[in-house]
């Protein structure tokens, strides 16, 4: 409940997909109980929203851009990606449109270990531009 909260102090809102508090796949959506966990970070458009991991992320407008090769790591990659590779590797990608849509991988490891929704796989985040 401690993250959550901060979150709400840091100007972050629920991240809910049909109810305020049903996304289960970052701090801001549903409200855990207890403050040991679950231990997991804040989804990507929080992430996105708070200004992280800024040297490995990227946003385009798909009307405007031309067929792009990324690799896409969860965010607790971030430190160990961001001296190797060949530029293509990101965390964070947003994708600007009508609404934006935030992709992230939810690795389900380190800090990000307790994610109770969509682990190991891509999650997308839909918002109203704005």
């Amino acid at each position: 409940i401690q993250m959550h909260e901060v979150g709400h102090n840091l100007n972050l809102q629920h991240s809910g997909e049909i109810d305020a508090y049903d996304d289960q796949s970052g701090m801001m959506g549903y409200s855990y109980s207890s403050d040991e966990g679950p231990i997991m970070c804040f989804n990507s458009a929080k992430s996105w929203q708070l200004g992280w991991y800024k040297q490995k992320r990227m946003e385009f407008r798909p009307i405007e851009s031309t067929t792009r090769t990324i690799q896409l790591y969860g965010i607790t990659k971030y430190d160990s990606i961001l001296n190797q590779g060949n530029g293509n590797e990101q965390v964070l990608i947003r994708i600007l449109g009508g609404s934006d849509y935030y992709v992230g991988f939810n690795l389900a490891e380190g800090f990000n270990r307790g994610t109770q929704e969509g682990a190991n796989t891509v999650m997308i985040v839909r918002k109203n531009s704005g």
